[in-house]
């Protein structure tokens, strides 16, 4: 096994290894043409890890977080009201920060938060929002 170089001294591997994304039994439903692959579970306190795949079309309409929210994009391209990101894109979402994703042709992301997420009417729109309906973003 072969050590990892840092600032010059020798490090042991990381022990955690990621198998290549693909389409499995792992993948669940998180919304209409959104699947979810926890990576760690974390917990209310602290950080969960998962990816998710959006089929091209699919939407999360808008949410707000309770705490950051680190995207990276690995395939593909999302956005959101702030811009577009493709593949190789890190996004940050702050504590408190909302916004509705969009990928119009298939995106796959991995994600990193910290907190609950909460679905919440739009600052512009008087509409409650249903998640389990996943209404057009």
């Amino acid at each position: 096994m072969s050590a990892h170089r840092s600032r010059g001294r020798s490090t042991p591997p990381l022990p955690f290894h990621l198998p290549a994304p693909r389409d499995s039994g792992q993948w669940t439903p998180l919304l209409d043409g959104v699947r979810m692959r926890l990576l760690h579970p974390g917990s209310h306190n602290h950080a969960r890890v998962a990816l998710l795949r959006y089929e091209a079309g699919a939407c999360v309409p808008w949410h707000r977080h309770s705490g950051d929210e680190h995207i990276y994009v690995l395939e593909g391209e999302q956005q959101d009201e702030r811009g577009r990101y493709a593949a190789g894109s890190y996004v940050f979402n702050p504590a408190q920060s909302g916004h509705s994703v969009q990928s119009p042709r298939g995106c796959l992301v991995l994600i990193h938060w910290l907190g609950p997420v909460v679905f919440e009417a739009a600052p512009h729109s008087s509409l409650p929002v249903d998640p389990s309906r996943n209404p057009p973003c």
